[in-house]
């Protein structure tokens, strides 16, 4: 006799808003962070369906429309925007979503055969503490952190040659 528990489960959990590793396409982007044990952590953006996936486990995700002054992605472990043409210089704010995105800094990044000007955005939330990303016009989202229980956190660096989203669309 056939069990039918998988069929039921996976439906359950695509019902909560989780997404089955085995129902998606190859991800999009991949970041790793890589801890002093050797421990690779992972995380990847997949865009049909969108989704975020931290290891095999997924949560829906939901990408901004063309006609949105952004680009992002959101999700339950995982949140970005940026805005699609204004200037990122230091000191710039905006918002989304109901969180507040600050440029802190600019730097140069390096990337397997070249390098590219980006700039460090700060945002805080109440619930998630407060996380950083590493953006680039030309490149995407290279670098993010993510806090974790113990107050610190994880850098996360994407494993490619760009990142989610690459530039204005």
């Amino acid at each position: 006799m056939k069990s039918r528990i998988p069929a039921v489960l996976l439906s359950f959990l695509l019902a909560v808003g989780t997404v089955s590793a085995g129902q998606r396409e190859s991800p999009d982007f991949v970041y790793a962070a890589y801890e002093a044990d050797g421990t690779v952590r992972k995380i990847s953006t997949g865009t049909k369906p969108p989704a975020v996936f931290i290891g095999h486990a997924g949560r829906a995700a939901t990408l901004c429309g063309k006609d949105e002054d952004v680009i992002c992605i959101r999700s339950l472990p995982f949140s970005f925007a940026v805005p699609k043409t204004a200037e990122l210089a230091v000191g710039h704010t905006w918002m989304h979503d109901g969180l507040t995105y600050s440029v802190v800094s600019t730097q140069e990044v390096r990337l397997p055969g070249r390098t590219a000007s980006a700039v460090v955005i700060s945002t805080c939330s109440a619930e998630g503490g407060c996380r950083s990303f590493v953006y680039s016009r030309a490149v995407g989202l290279v670098g993010f952190t993510v806090p974790t229980p113990d107050k610190k956190s994880h850098m996360y660096w994407i494993q490619g040659a760009s990142g989610f989203p690459v530039g204005p669309k």
